[in-house]
């Protein structure tokens, strides 16, 4: 039995490899989209890989990617380290797809779940002129639930 749990232990340590080493390729965005289907089967209190689905949210340059981050990371947002992090994810996106998904997830959630910061970035994209209008209506409705 030891050895079963010994190596079901390696296995999953080469699948979290597997997917980190995916979702680190820098040169394809379908690699990074693998790896992050391959985090789903990782436990959300794994801090390492909420903090590279967080970064990849935010930083990659593909808005399929971060929206897959994204995706994976709000399965979990009843964490609250999670829900904390989809929150500065959104603080820190400049990408219109992915302020939409956010904010539609945001408008799932009761109306104390979200920081001060948020809400003052909900409405200041509902009342900028330049924000995408699909991205506006988003933020308008999670402003009408308060």
């Amino acid at each position: 039995v030891k050895t079963d749990y010994t190596a079901q232990k390696t296995e999953t340590k080469s699948e979290k490899e597997n997917a980190i080493e995916l979702m680190n390729n820098q040169l394809s965005a379908s690699s990074r989209l693998q790896g992050i289907a391959l985090a789903k089967k990782f436990p959300d209190t794994d801090p390492q890989m909420i903090r590279l689905l967080s970064e990849k949210a935010v930083t990659d340059e593909n808005t399929n990617v971060r929206l897959a981050a994204v995706d994976v990371l709000a399965e979990h947002s009843e964490n609250p380290l999670i829900n904390t992090k989809l929150q500065d994810i959104f603080l820190h996106q400049n990408d219109p797809m992915v302020q939409k998904e956010l904010i539609t997830i945001f408008a799932g959630f009761p109306p104390a779940e979200l920081n001060e910061k948020v809400n003052e970035k909900l409405l200041s994209l509902a009342k900028n002129p330049t924000t995408e209008a699909f991205v506006k209506d988003e933020a308008y409705a999670v402003l009408l639930e308060y």
